[in-house]
């Protein structure tokens, strides 16, 4: 069962550095958007068409409406690269 233990803390590590890993990937390839739709001046802001895709989303998105959603945009990326 030593060996159990350790096996299970090694998967469990590798997992959290995997999604690090996706979170940091991600938000730095939006940093380094050459159309700059993750950017507080995007002319369509990026955040705003991936609400539009759920019930959750769209709910958002009306609450938030479009001063809050080009707000929020930026920090998307942000809060990726920071995860």
């Amino acid at each position: 069962p030593a060996g159990a233990c350790r096996a299970a803390k090694t998967a469990r590590a590798l997992f959290w550095l995997q999604l690090l890993w996706i979170y940091y990937d991600a938000g730095s390839a939006k940093f380094l958007d050459p159309d700059r739709g993750w950017a507080y001046d995007a002319p369509t802001p990026a955040l705003d068409a991936y609400l539009r895709h759920t019930f959750v989303g769209e709910t958002t998105r009306e609450l938030l409406g479009p001063a809050g959603v080009r707000l929020l945009t930026p920090a998307v990326p942000l809060v990726e690269v920071a995860a």
